[in-house]
Parts: C-alpha cells; structure tokens; sequence
C-alpha cells in the first residue's frame, strides 16, 4: 500500500479533525499548517504529496502585502511550489461552476462542508495523481540510465 505525506490547511476543528482522522486510515502522514508562511516551509523543505487547503484560513491582507513579487495570486505562488504536489482546495464558497473552473487548471476542489463519500471521491483522484507522478518520475529515472 502507497503512503502519502500530505500537508492540510484548516482553520475550523472538526473539519480539521474530520480531514486527519480520514486521511490517517488512508496512510498519510498530515502535516498540519496554520500559517502561510508554515505552508511554504513545508512544500519547499521537505517532499509533499498533496496540499489540502482552505485560502481563506490563511491567505489574508497581511500575506498579500508580504509577497514580494506583487503581480502574483497567493495561488500562483502556491502552483510553483507545489509542482510535484498535487492541490486540493477546500471552503465553503465553491459551487459547481468553481470546482469546474479549478479542475480545468488542474486543481481539486472540495465543498465545505464536506461529507464521507465526497472526500472520498477527491482523496482517491489525488492519490491516483500522485501515483500517476511517481511512475513519471521512475520512468524518466529508467531512460535517464540507459
């Protein structure tokens, strides 16, 4: 069985709790993060699978006017660190139209609050996708030997 390091951005504690307890039993080793700066420490020192995040929790005025390259979303900035990663947003705004629009930028995304079987179906197509990258990743280290 593949285990996964993800790391998981969430403001409100049952959903937190709800993310880790469901997460665990799939055999992930969650980093929780509560801070931007906590989330970019962590997708740029260590190896991360997934990044489960609600912006909202953490991407407010104060980060926006930190950013040093003002031209950039916090999103945009989140892509190029999360190359290897594969992103799922979460919050309580989405509509169909919007996990729509992520999905087609190669985004997940997941309605808070979000139940058992949808969590599911998201976690299960991002873990195919890290699994998908992996075998990329072999195959590339395959041809590079030959």
């Amino acid at each position: 069985a593949a285990t996964f390091t993800t790391v998981l951005v969430e403001a409100d504690t049952v959903q937190r709790n709800f993310f880790c307890q469901y997460l665990w039993g799939r055999k992930h080793a969650v980093l929780p993060a509560t801070t931007w700066r906590d989330v970019l420490t962590m997708l740029s020192s260590s190896p991360v699978d997934m990044l489960i995040i609600d912006p909202e929790a953490v991407i407010d005025e104060n980060v926006m006017l930190s950013m040093d390259d003002k031209s950039q979303s916090p999103l945009e900035l989140l892509r190029q660190y999360t190359q290897r990663a594969v992103v799922v947003l979460t919050s309580e705004s989405f509509d169909d139209d919007t996990v729509a629009a992520h999905a087609a930028e190669g985004v997940l995304a997941l309605a808070k609050p979000c139940s058992a079987p949808r969590m599911h179906l998201v976690v299960e197509k991002a873990e195919r996708q890290v699994l998908a990258a992996r075998e990329e990743v072999e195959k590339i280290k395959e041809l590079r030997k030959t």
